[in-house]
Order: structure tokens, then C-alpha cells, then sequence
């Protein structure tokens, strides 16, 4: 019968997680404002239906609250009001059954649910969850009985309502995240969590590795190098100093011992830890500079000694920032999507859940931003025109038109119209087209999509922030190629080879509905790779600070 307690629990969370984050997550209200609201969503709880079937007779518990009890709870206890809503609304369901106690005490799942914060707080340093008074009266309580002289004593109810309050906020905050994503602009959708099941395993488990099960697998692989880089705080981490010149050199042998210590504890480096220039160090120092990106050239260079010297706390603050950011991830991904990460600079195409290939790819430059977002990829467009949004056209167009009259048609550019007393000029199909020979669309909000371009050279260089903001792609006909994989007779490789380099007609073709798949643009400055190995990045559009201001006060 203890599990029909767990059942209604989960119930009413199930329906109304989403909306506590929603409205109230980081609205700031004034306490007059606080009281009034909790006043006011109690009178709207009126409509939610009591279960009166359950009574006395009836229920497996015969601890019953008091709905006065449960206000007059709320309104000394203001910080619970952005649950108020949903706790009502849990009562209700349950005609105001208690849930964490019955008649011989405090229930098995509060002991559980307890363990599983403090389990939370000891890996993430992080107390803010913790509701001081509620801890104080568990050490007090969860061995006494409760029988019906005690049932309305007020500690008992107290203690109640802050165990539900504290699960309700405990829910939010681990598996929705503590920041409002959209206000760091990120725009893909908020995955949803099965409660139930989240219950279950949060609640009844014994181990940390419950929350692994409601997140998107990015989350646990960046914990468990959180638990890993944790430990490093122990080691000695002296500073890697260049002697002479631009880079290390053999003549370094105090640097080159530190550099092997260093990388042998990232897992870099696997040889005789010594102040020993060969060529082993010259690989683990190329590994090193895959992992986060710098040029990979096997050279301790400047660049290098700078990365490698990164402080133990600065490693775990971004670490601890990106799991935030898998918090806002949807659990399961679609077997079949595109995926670029911002930072990385690259696109991951993945089908039945496997990574078939990945490219470079350039993104926005930090004045223009690629937007965080996800959407379904639809049409691939040959010999694309380019309409050049009004902002270039006024930036850089106009001023260019000013200083060469000839400049439009040296560009195959044209004017088609006027909006607002600016020009509206568009870029003819062909080579000097800035979109290339072909582009991707996932129509959007945002007017991203992928494309070619005719500046090859940007892909040979280490950080690819460059564009307005769309998606530049090094391989486009390869890309082109296993979109429409479909019809492969059709959609040849010589086909859209001729598509883009003989046509010269703007040609639409809209991908069959099975084969459309989702667009994901996302932003991870830290992630670790399907071989196992924690990849960082520079933070190029400054999100992590915005989101260390925040996280870490």
C-alpha cells in the first residue's frame, strides 16, 4: 500500500512541473506581493476536486491535514510560494492525506529522499537547495512514532509540507535546470521528465546515478568528469612556465615535468612521467590541443602553456556550467539529426543514433550570434539567390556602393524593390553568391539555415566565428548527398554536382516528410567525445560568463 503514496505524489507534479518554472522560476516579488499570491492561489485550488473517496475507511494512511493548516503553513512560510499551486493541487488529489508520514512515523522514502539531497549537495557544493529547518526537524523526528494523539501536532505537519516543498523545488532545479535558458537565449525546448519514473529512481535510489536516468546522456557523461577533475584539486598544480623564445624547448625540463605530470592526469600523456623531451610528449601534447581545440601542431607553444596552466576551479566551474546546460536538453534525442555545437565549430550528422561523418563548419562572429535552437530540416535549395538582409545592406552594402559605383554588378548583385528608404538588393545564383552553390533549410524565427561559400579559406582555421550568423559548410555536397539518400538514383552524386556547378536556376526540393529530420545549434563549451575524452572550448559568445554570474553568487 506505500506505494499508492508515491502514485499520487507523482501525479500532480507530472502536470504541473513545467508550469512552476514558467511563471514563477525567477519572477521577484515583494512580500506583500508573495502573501497575496499565495492568497489567491488558494482560492483558485477551489476548483481542483477533492478526492473524497478517500477517508478513513478507505485510505492506507489514516493521517489526515487540515486545509486550514496547509494555508496558515504557506502564509508563514513565504518561500514556498512559487509551489503553493502545485502542493494544494497535491492534497486535494489526495483529500489531504499526509504522504511522508503514517501512523508509526516518517516513511522509508523521506529517510531516501533526504539521502539523496545531501548525496546532491556533496557533489555540486551547492547548499542552495537545502531547506535548513527541514533537516533540523528529520534529525529530530525520523525515529519517533506518530500515532493519532500526535497526528495534528504542528511539527509533524510542518515537517510534511516542507518535504513536499522541498521535493517540488528539488525536482525543479535538478532535472530543469536553475536558470531560465531562454534569458541566455537559448531556445530549444525544455525536455520533459517522466515523474513517475523520476520518483521511483530519484527518491527509492541508494546511489548518485538516479539523476543519470532523466537527463540527456550529455549530463552523465560531464558528471562523472566532474567526480574525476574533483580529485585533481588534491594535486600540486605549479605553474608551466616558457623559459625563452615562444615555446617550450628541451632546455625547460622543470615546465616539461609539470606538462607530463599535468597530462598524464587528464589522460593526455601515458609514458614515464620525466622532464623528458621526445616524442611521446610531442604526441600527448597534440592530443591535448584536439581536446580543446587549439591548432594541433604537437608544439608547446604560447597558446599551450596558457591552456595547460587553466586553474583546477576554472576546469570544474565550466564543467559544472555545461551540466546546466544538459539540464535543458531533451532526454532522448531523435535516432537521425544534425548537431552543431557552436564553440566546436563543427557539424555532427548522426543517423540511427550513430555518427556517420562530421565537417568543419563556420558560425556566427561574436557581433552576430548563431542563435541556440532547434528546428526540422526541410528543403534543399540549388543556386540559391541571396536576399542580403537590410542590416548588411546598411552596414556594408550601401557604404560599398558609395565608393564603386560599380560594385552591385561586380558582386552579380541586383536591386528588386525599396523598404524604408533602403534598397532591397538581392545576389544572383553563381560562384561569387555568398551562399554558394547550395543551402540547407529549417525554416525558423531566426532566418538560420546551412550553406555553402565561396571563401573556402575560413575552414582552415582554428576558430571559425565568422559569419552573420547562418551555418557555413566545408563538405555542402556531401551534406546535399545524404539528405536526399532517399532516392539515390535521382539525387546522384552527379546530379547535384550538376545542380550546383550547371544550374543557374534557383530549384527547391522539399525532403520527403519520413526523411526530415531535426536541426539542433547548440552551445557546449565543455562535452565529452564518443571516445571518452572531456573536449573544451573557448567561451566565444561570453554565455559562460553570463551563466557563472548566476550560478556561482
Amino acid at each position: 500500500m506505500r506505494k499508492l503514496n508515491v502514485w499520487f505524489l507523482l501525479l500532480v507534479v507530472i502536470t504541473s512541473f513545467s508550469i512552476v518554472s514558467c511563471k514563477n522560476k525567477n519572477k521577484q516579488l515583494t512580500p506583500e506581493e508573495i502573501i497575496a499570491s499565495i492568497k489567491d492561489k488558494f482560492k483558485g485550488a477551489d476548483t481542483i476536486p477533492i478526492d473524497r473517496s478517500i477517508d478513513s475507511t478507505t485510505a492506507y494512511n489514516t493521517l489526515f491535514l487540515d486545509s486550514a493548516d496547509v494555508k496558515q503553513f504557506m502564509l508563514d512560510n513565504p518561500e514556498v510560494e512559487p509551489f503553493v499551486s502545485d502542493m494544494i493541487a497535491f492534497y486535494r488529489t489526495r483529500n489531504f492525506q499526509y504522504a511522508w508520514f503514517d501512523s508509526t512515523g516518517m516513511i522509508e522514502q523521506a529517510s531516501n529522499f533526504i539521502n539523496v539531497l545531501n548525496n546532491n549537495e556533496a557533489l555540486h557544493k551547492d547548499s542552495t537547495l537545502r531547506d535548513k529547518k527541514l533537516f533540523t526537524m528529520f534529525e529530530k523526528m525520523k525515529n519517533i512514532d506518530v500515532d493519532s494523539t500526535k497526528r495534528s501536532e504542528k511539527n509533524v505537519l510542518e515537517a510534511e509540507l516542507r518535504l513536499t516543498g522541498q521535493f517540488f523545488k528539488f525536482a525543479q532545479s535538478t532535472y530543469e535546470g536553475k536558470i531560465d535558458a531562454e534569458k541566455l537565449g537559448w531556445f530549444i525546448p525544455k525536455k520533459k521528465v517522466d515523474i513517475n519514473v523520476l520518483f521511483d529512481s530519484t527518491v527509492k535510489a541508494k546511489n548518485l546515478n538516479a539523476e543519470k536516468l532523466f537527463m540527456n546522456p550529455i549530463y552523465g557523461k560531464l558528471q562523472e568528469q566532474l567526480i574525476r577533475y574533483k580529485k585533481f584539486k588534491e594535486e600540486p598544480w605549479d605553474s608551466v612556465t616558457i623559459s625563452k623564445g615562444k615555446q617550450l624547448t628541451p632546455a625547460d625540463s622543470t615546465s616539461i615535468l609539470l606538462v607530463k605530470r599535468r597530462l598524464s592526469l587528464f589522460g593526455d600523456y601515458t609514458g614515464n612521467v620525466d622532464n623528458v623531451y621526445d616524442s611521446a610528449f610531442t604526441q600527448a601534447v597534440k592530443s591535448y590541443q584536439k581536446r580543446y581545440g587549439l591548432n594541433e601542431t604537437g608544439v608547446p607553444d604560447k597558446a599551450f602553456v596558457r591552456s595547460v596552466n587553466t586553474p583546477v576551479d576554472s576546469i570544474l566551474k565550466k564543467l559544472v556550467i555545461n551540466l546546466e546546460r544538459a539540464k535543458w536538453m531533451p532526454v532522448d534525442m531523435a535516432p537521425t539529426y544534425a548537431w552543431v555545437n557552436i564553440p566546436e565549430f563543427k557539424l555532427n550528422v548522426y543517423e540511427n543514433k550513430n555518427k556517420v561523418f562530421d565537417m568543419n563548419v563556420v558560425v556566427g562572429s561574436q557581433a552576430n550570434n548563431t542563435v541556440i535552437f532547434t528546428d526540422i530540416m526541410e528543403y534543399v535549395v540549388f543556386a540559391p539567390y541571396w536576399g542580403v538582409p537590410a542590416s548588411i545592406v546598411k552596414k556594408e552594402i550601401l557604404p560599398a556602393m558609395q565608393r564603386n559605383g560599380n560594385y552591385l554588378a561586380r558582386n552579380d548583385m541586383e536591386i528588386t524593390g525599396n523598404s524604408g528608404g533602403i534598397p532591397t538588393i538581392r545576389q544572383k545564383p553563381g560562384p561569387k553568391n555568398s551562399l554558394g552553390l547550395v543551402k540547407f533549410l529549417f525554416p525558423n524565427a531566426y532566418d538560420i539555415y546551412f550553406h555553402d561559400t565561396p571563401s573556402k579559406w575560413a575552414f582552415n582555421r582554428s576558430n571559425r566565428d565568422l559569419s552573420h550568423g547562418c551555418i557555413r559548410l566545408e563538405q555542402p555536397a556531401k551534406f546535399a548527398q545524404w539528405v536526399l539518400r532517399y532516392n539515390p538514383q535521382k539525387y546522384s552524386a552527379a546530379y547535384i554536382d550538376s545542380m550546383m556547378h550547371k544550374n543557374t536556376k534557383e530549384t527547391h526540393i522539399k525532403i520527403n516528410k519520413e526523411y526530415q529530420f531535426p536541426v539542433y545549434l547548440v552551445y557546449f563549451t565543455s562535452w565529452v567525445a564518443d571516445d571518452g575524452r572531456l573536449m573544451m572550448r573557448d567561451d566565444i559568445y561570453n554565455h559562460d560568463k553570463e551563466m557563472e554570474a548566476k550560478l556561482f553568487i
